[in-house]
């Protein structure tokens, strides 16, 4: 029976391979993340249009820049806040929109990424 033996060598170059792995793994596992959140945005895009808070998309183009702002925003927020209602109540304040349209500040900074202090 013929014995093996590890040297100095096999110890490098498996240490090298396990590197180039967990480099590859890291770089798969980022990949992905941006793959789900943009996922999200996508979903969160279409449960406004359904809530009323914003309007359907004309086109793909107004579609992809939607989706490109959510994606600069905190999700878990925004998921949270559509959870609750936040984006269809009139409970909290108002505000006056074009055309005289009432919406609440939730719904102001949706569309238009302001925030409102008053």
């Amino acid at each position: 029976m013929e014995k093996k033996v590890i040297t100095p060598e096999h110890i490098k170059q498996a240490g090298e391979l396990l590197k180039k792995e967990h480099s590859e793994r890291l770089r798969l596992e980022k990949v992905a993340a941006e793959f789900e959140k943009k996922a999200r945005a996508e979903k969160l895009a279409f449960r406004e249009i359904e809530l009323g808070i914003s309007e359907p998309f004309k086109n793909f183009d107004e579609y992809q820049k939607k989706v490109a702002s959510l994606l600069g925003e905190d999700l878990d927020v925004l998921e949270k806040a559509l959870e609750r209602g936040y984006g269809t109540s009139r409970r909290g304040g108002e505000l006056v929109g074009a055309g005289g349209k009432v919406e609440n500040p939730f719904e102001h900074y949706v569309r238009t990424g302001e925030l409102v202090t008053e």
